[in-house]
């Protein structure tokens, strides 16, 4: 177990972990962390039993949203829709593995998240587990797009796609009533009424 390591062994390893994934997405984590050897031990003790994988969206959902409280309450005068609503909306048009879902208010990535859980619960029945995974994370990775205009919340929208396992490099800090080519400059496979990607 990770957590039998000391204190300072322990901070020594995630702090290289962080960095690591500090050098490989910069436009999400942007601090270094900031936290002690203890605190950091006892976050892996509470955490290490924990299979992000085999949680299902609801329960990390309202993970993320009480360890961001103050995001999800309104603080920053933002307005979250609630996961009944995003529930509502998805059923009602069901995203196939072949559409293209583009949030242009996407906030902490709520819709985005939503959409993909659909396509990989499509995908559940295909036996093979390679072309399985690819359905939903082809899906998650070239169909999915997000755009929210607060770059902090930008951030937590890509965040909280890296722990639902992906599609985070396609939510962009933007306005997303600004026009297509301003867009397509901040993502360039953001196009108007033409495959996103091959």
């Amino acid at each position: 177990m990770i957590s039998r390591s000391t204190p300072i062994d322990l901070g020594a390893r995630i702090r290289k972990l962080y960095d690591a994934e500090m050098e490989r997405e910069k436009d999400v984590f942007t601090e270094r962390l900031k936290i002690d050897d203890l605190t950091i031990k006892m976050c892996v003790e509470h955490l290490e039993s924990v299979n992000f994988s085999a949680t299902d969206l609801d329960t990390k959902g309202v993970a993320f949203e009480r360890f961001l409280g103050g995001f999800f309450k309104g603080d920053f005068g933002q307005y979250f829709t609630p996961r009944e609503i995003i529930q509502f909306c998805v059923a009602k048009m069901p995203p196939q593995a072949e559409d293209y879902v583009l949030d242009t208010s996407c906030g902490s990535g709520g819709f985005l998240l939503y959409a993909m859980d659909h396509v990989r619960h499509q995908a559940a029945s295909i036996k093979n587990e390679v072309l399985r995974f690819r359905k939903w994370h082809d899906f998650a990775e070239k169909r999915l797009f997000g755009i929210e205009i607060n770059d902090e919340i930008s951030r937590v929208a890509k965040m909280n796609m890296i722990l639902h396992d992906d599609g985070h490099t396609n939510v962009v800090a933007a306005d997303g009533l600004e026009d297509w080519p301003v867009l397509e400059k901040i993502n360039r496979d953001l196009k108007p009424e033409s495959p996103i990607r091959n």
